[in-house]
């Protein structure tokens, strides 16, 4: 495959790639990781266990939770291939770059409804949250040129413009690395690195290897008008 085949291929891999997990919100600290199974037991929860009553009420409730869990799984086990794997792209627990390029647009909406309570709102929580209140909506903003370039970028690769490629992509990468920056070091959700999902570690490699192409796409198309 050739340069600008290749080039064009990522560029829609790319495109496609907005859709998949980019950042978890929040974790809410340590709890999240801990199933609800290996929670500790109180001694008021064991006294109320010891209770004949109750215990009858739990085991009708266990029988009850363990056959959802066996119908969950069968459920589960008869998925078709395709659905798995769009659950798997597009996950309701994460966010992809689509929403939160919809989410800053949903924001300047809101503010724009009522902006002097806005300013109130800021005001009274600046002291607390001001990394918070200028760090959130930059990264989110941040998302919707990133949408608008990848867009551009896929369009541009098919009209073999190597230039404008290589250029929107060095562009997402300085907005992903903002992004990341504001994430990592003001953002008060941020716990883990495992809230960066993979997503945004795959989307920036592929505005690399965009990078590559469209320099190679470049020297092959200068070397054809010098030769030509």
């Amino acid at each position: 495959m050739t340069s600008i085949g290749l080039l064009r291929m990522f560029s829609l891999l790319g495109f496609l790639l907005l859709l998949a997990p980019f950042y978890q919100q929040c974790t809410f600290g340590r709890m999240a990781e801990v199933p609800a199974e290996e929670a500790p037991v109180t001694e008021e929860i064991v006294s109320v266990i010891n209770d004949s009553t109750k215990l009858l009420e739990a085991k009708v409730e266990n029988d009850s939770l363990a056959s959802q869990e066996r119908r969950d799984s069968i459920y589960e086990a008869q998925k078709p291939v395709y659905v798995k794997a769009y659950e798997f792209i597009d996950d309701e627990s994460n966010d992809n770059a689509y929403e939160m390029a919809l989410r800053s647009f949903k924001f300047i909406v809101e503010t724009s409804r009522d902006f002097p309570a806005y300013k109130l709102e800021v005001a009274e929580d600046w002291n607390k949250h001001k990394y918070d209140l200028i760090a959130i909506p930059i990264r989110l903003f941040a998302f919707v040129p990133i949408v608008i370039l990848t867009f551009a970028n896929l369009y541009y690769s098919f009209k073999r413009r190597p230039k404008c490629t290589r250029l929107f992509a060095i562009f997402n990468l300085i907005l992903l690395t903002i992004s990341l920056l504001c994430i990592v070091f003001f953002d008060s959700c941020f716990d883990t690195w495992r809230q960066i999902k993979w997503g945004y570690y795959v989307f920036t490699s592929i505005q690399i290897v965009i990078i590559i192409l469209s320099r190679k796409s470049t020297s092959l198309k200068l070397e054809n008008k010098t030769s030509g």
